[in-house]
């Protein structure tokens, strides 16, 4: 899948919280859109960062409808 625009890491509290993402295309390839949807989604999530490791947040998936 191409990457509309480069993947970023930003760091939000030094050594310690960066945010990382993307914005991939939406065209009729990524599964939870409907196969009409036009467009762009980003993709993000969260790393932490300490000394006794590391956890990746995922910010899950764009609500595209009610559930």
């Amino acid at each position: 899948m191409a990457v509309a625009q480069a993947s970023t890491s930003l760091e939000l509290a030094a050594g310690k919280l960066h945010a990382l993402g993307s914005v991939v295309p939406v065209d009729g390839r990524i599964s939870w859109f409907a196969e009409s949807a036009r467009g762009y989604t980003p993709l993000l999530c969260y790393l932490l960062t300490d000394d006794t490791g590391d956890l990746l947040v995922d910010t899950s998936l764009p609500l595209i409808r009610e559930t």
